[in-house]
């Protein structure tokens, strides 16, 4: 069953701060000792060290009051679906978007200075930009000599508006995002197959761009460890798809290479 960031640390969603990190260091206390035990016995620790790092990425989150709201509206949407009405969606996702202290410093910069800083767009017409261009996140116009509206960028390839069964989510990932996908699928060959179907990137699209045979493409998207080829070249593979994918390398490689290693 999966579990939400909460729920790893056993917590519930009005938790403070103080709590999340005695949450975490409780829990942690309890996988040394499991790990411990374990390493004693000659035992397999994955699953052990797959959940510290999945408590560590829940504490990370939800010690940050940004991402911390970031993920909660993200939560909501996955448990309640966007609203149909475009304004309130935007209000509920406006407040972990925005800095309410930036917002506020703009608003006295414009009173006191000539200069044509442009309104917020993210505060003021969120909603129509949003609707124009669902896959970024609305910048602030500062300082510039006349007022525009930026157009938005062509797209490559159309948006899917349901990129996960369950998930109604549009645009690309953001990390709050990934990391609350990893905690619920791991970094394994569906986390990779599920970012890149969001994206509406092929396999094939991938092989013209890396060169990467299109069976270990499908073989690192189905963990099957024993059709790759030697460590150093399945390292490569998961390094360049996390680049074409745009999403950190880092934590797929390392976990990824694990469960290699595992199972060969």
């Amino acid at each position: 069953m999966a579990h939400d960031f909460y729920d790893i640390l056993n917590i519930t969603s009005k938790a403070s701060t103080e709590d999340i990190q005695n949450a975490f260091r409780l829990q942690t206390a309890k996988l040394v000792k499991r790990l411990r035990v374990a390493q004693d016995k000659s035992a397999d620790t994955t699953i052990i060290r797959d959940k510290f790092k999945r408590l560590r990425a829940a504490k990370n989150i939800l010690v940050d009051p940004m991402r911390r709201k970031s993920y909660d509206v993200f939560k909501e949407s996955i448990e309640h679906g966007i609203p149909s009405d475009i304004d309130v969606f935007w209000s509920t996702l406006k407040p972990s978007m925005i800095e309410p202290k930036l917002s506020a410093a703009l608003k006295v910069l414009q009173q006191f200075t000539q200069l044509p800083i442009s309104t917020l767009s993210i505060i003021d017409q969120a909603p129509r930009i949003l609707q124009q261009e669902s896959t970024t996140i609305p910048k602030i116009d500062v300082i510039k000599r006349k007022t525009t509206v930026s157009k938005p960028k062509p797209q490559a390839a159309q948006v899917r508006t349901t990129p996960l069964s369950t998930q109604p989510i549009t645009g690309p990932f953001t990390n709050a995002q990934l990391e609350e996908l990893a905690s619920r699928i791991g970094y394994g060959g569906r986390f990779i197959k599920t970012v890149r179907e969001h994206l509406n990137i092929s396999l094939e699209g991938i092989h013209k761009k890396t060169h990467i045979p299109i069976k270990y493409l499908q073989a690192i998207e189905s963990d099957s460890f024993k059709q790759l080829p030697s460590t150093t070249f399945v390292k490569g593979y998961i390094q360049n798809i996390s680049k074409i994918l745009r999403i950190d390398h880092m934590p797929i490689v390392s976990e990824y290479m694990t469960l290699f290693h595992n199972h060969r």
